[in-house]
């Protein structure tokens, strides 16, 4: 029996992870059907949602905000912190790539990022990820992004959640520093 349905494993993981932090403001860039916006949106200050399809009809929550717009758009009227990301956009790895750099600037220290299709498992199984599901990879393993810890939930179409903490770019730096002057 399956409990959850795989597919939907984001619409039950991040509000869960929204549920605990109690987030001030929640944006979530690709909205499509709202099934994820509504059921995180109760736990936080400000909901957030961008696409570029209009999706405002299927907002249901009192505080959801809606930009019927592309990300880049909306990125160059962004200035506020945010406390929980969901990505979940444009599935190409460029467009997914730039959203995660561009918005996690304004995530705030321990906050949280979910991206959304990033394990492939069997490619087969799920044809509409296009390759996005790089993005987690490049999260592990781009040195300039050493600020970030993330995981992969291993189950398709994947889920990354990722948590901004200067501490460990710290020991990247560190790390480097030492092994530059042959020390380790």
């Amino acid at each position: 029996m399956e409990i959850l349905n795989r597919a939907e494993l984001q619409q039950n993981i991040i509000p869960a992870i929204a549920e605990a932090m109690r987030p001030k403001i929640y944006v979530e860039l690709g909205i499509r059907t709202c099934e994820t916006f509504n059921r995180v949106a109760p736990f936080c200050g400000r909901a957030i949602g961008v696409d570029r399809n209009n999706c405002a009809h299927c907002i249901t929550v009192h505080n959801g905000e809606f930009h019927h717009m592309s990300t880049k758009d909306f990125a160059l009227e962004w200035r506020e912190p945010i406390d929980l990301l969901f990505i979940d956009a444009d599935h190409h790895f460029e467009a997914a790539m730039w959203d995660f750099e561009t918005f996690a600037q304004h995530v705030v220290l321990h906050g949280v990022i979910c991206v959304h299709d990033t394990f492939l498992g069997n490619a087969a199984s799920y044809e509409s990820t296009l390759d996005s599901y790089r993005v987690a990879e490049a999260i592990r393993t781009r040195e300039d992004l050493a600020h970030f810890e993330a995981v992969t939930i291993p189950v398709p179409p994947g889920l990354t959640i990722v948590r901004k903490n200067l501490g460990q770019q710290l020991r990247a730096e560190v790390a480097n520093d030492l092994r530059d002057k042959g020390l380790a």
